[in-house]
């Protein structure tokens, strides 16, 4: 059964449009005999693609390469790619991490490469201090069995098999999110909100002993040992890939998460009751989405406040600033709102950006 399904993942992974820039970098690992790994939310997702017939569309592509030389291989693969204008590399040597963004036909793509690596935690809600380590290592180090998945390739073999040591598959098969370890939320606290999120993307449920434990770790406090900026990022991205949010507020209600958003309560409580309006199924563009969804948040909080009072570019820029809204997309926002504000309600398509007009026909008003 699994011979099987690797062959229709690997099928999967090659019509993938991403494909033709990975396809470089493995022949590279082919042909210098490096073993190496499909790892990660793309492998999970082509599985559930085949296992429930639903449309597979990655914006990227995991990769672990069972090296110790890391600046070797980021060398390497550097010159593999030198002469694309439209390629960008970002380097971790401290993560023992190396993503290729890629930036075609206005998407940002992204193929991310790691050695196997393993990690621990000082405490609670600290960033993991990593090392080389097996694969089995790296696999345990996730958040989620059904992310601890890896398809292999053998060198000496020349074929690929799935490697999955804590049953990832089999919770796949079973549709539930379960952690690999009793520490992990402890660990790192922002599982809970992901768990919440997969749950919810997957249309999964939490595992009894999961569950559990979440409970457990969120009543204990441990969501205060995280900065705010990775609390915050976390919400910021449901709002950009979250799907099924009407779960995910339910659940931020019934596991008592909502009460940790102290310094944006105004805005989750918008989410909470206008979650299910905010849906969108209908997009399918990340970004626009997200701009959408946020903006709504943030029309919906300033409310009582007239989009012409002197009162609201501010407003709009405070929400952002509690966000910890990246400086690209804070000032996407305030240029379309400022843009519009400046024409008299006159609106200039040429220079709002694309969302604006997909804002307004979704809602069936412009931004006033």
């Amino acid at each position: 059964m699994k011979n099987i399904l690797s062959k229709q993942v690997l099928k999967l992974l090659k019509n993938n449009y991403l494909y033709k820039y990975v396809y470089v970098f493995l022949q590279f690992l082919v042909n210098n005999n490096y073993n190496f790994y499909f790892v990660g939310g793309s492998l999970r997702d082509v599985i559930l693609s085949i296992l429930y017939n639903k449309k597979f569309l990655p914006q990227d592509i995991d990769i672990v390469v069972e090296t110790k030389d890391y600046f070797g291989l980021v060398e390497k693969i550097k010159d593999l790619y030198f002469k694309n204008n439209n390629i960008e590399f970002i380097a971790h040597p401290k993560f023992l991490t190396f993503s290729i963004i890629i930036y075609e036909k206005n998407k940002k793509l992204k193929i991310d490469l790691s050695l196997p690596r393993k990690e621990q935690y000082k405490f609670s809600g600290a960033l993991p201090e990593v090392d080389f380590g097996s694969i089995q290592e790296d696999l345990f180090r996730r958040d989620f069995t059904v992310n601890s998945i890896a398809l292999r390739y053998d060198n000496e073999k020349k074929e690929y098999y799935f490697f999955d040591p804590y049953y990832g598959i089999r919770d796949l098969f079973d549709k539930k999110i379960r952690i690999l370890h009793n520490k992990s939320f402890i660990d790192d606290p922002t599982r809970i909100i992901r768990a919440i999120r997969f749950a919810a993307d997957l249309n999964f449920k939490i595992e009894k002993n999961t569950e559990k434990l979440l409970k457990e770790a969120v009543n204990s406090g441990v969501l205060k040992n995280i900065s705010k900026v990775r609390l915050h990022n976390e919400f910021l991205y449901i709002l950009k890939k979250g799907r099924n949010l009407s779960q995910i507020s339910k659940n931020f209600l019934k596991y008592n998460v909502v009460s940790y958003y102290k310094d944006i309560e105004d805005i989750i409580g918008v989410f909470v009751k206008q979650s299910k309006k905010i849906e969108l199924q209908e997009i399918r563009n990340y970004d626009i989405k997200f701009y959408i969804r946020l903006f709504y948040l943030i029309k919906s909080t300033l409310i009582e406040i007239d989009i012409f009072d002197k009162e609201y570019l501010k407003k709009v820029k405070d929400i952002m600033v509690r966000l910890y809204i990246n400086k690209k997309d804070r000032e996407d926002i305030y240029y379309a709102v400022k843009t519009f504000i400046g024409k008299n309600k006159v609106l200039n398509h040429e220079k709002l950006p694309l969302w604006i007009e997909y804002y307004s026909k979704i809602f069936d008003n412009p931004l006033y």
